[in-house]
């Protein structure tokens, strides 16, 4: 999502609020989670090497939920700031 300067603080505030309430759970197994386990152990770490590479890239991580998550494939919600609309992770 991309915002101007004068709204950005404060929508990326609510988005970290939000992703910080996720139930990061089995959904098969409780439907009021919000989010269940990437599919497999090459998909988890395909998402670890987006979180990483982001950095480099010249974002900064505003939220980060990997301390939210059960093992086993599950990853919390995450939120990149980039400096401008041009940056951006492939």
């Amino acid at each position: 999502m991309a915002v101007g300067d004068h709204t950005s603080d404060e929508r990326r505030e609510r988005v970290a609020v939000a992703l910080s309430e996720f139930q990061v759970e089995d959904t098969s197994a409780n439907d009021s989670a919000d989010m269940g386990p990437v599919i497999d152990a090459s998909s988890q770490q395909r998402v670890l090497g987006f979180v990483e590479g982001a950095s480099g890239e010249g974002a900064e991580i505003a939220f980060e939920g990997r301390s939210l998550s059960p093992d086993r494939g599950f990853f919390g919600g995450l939120l990149y700031t980039f400096p401008s609309p041009r940056d951006r992770t492939q």
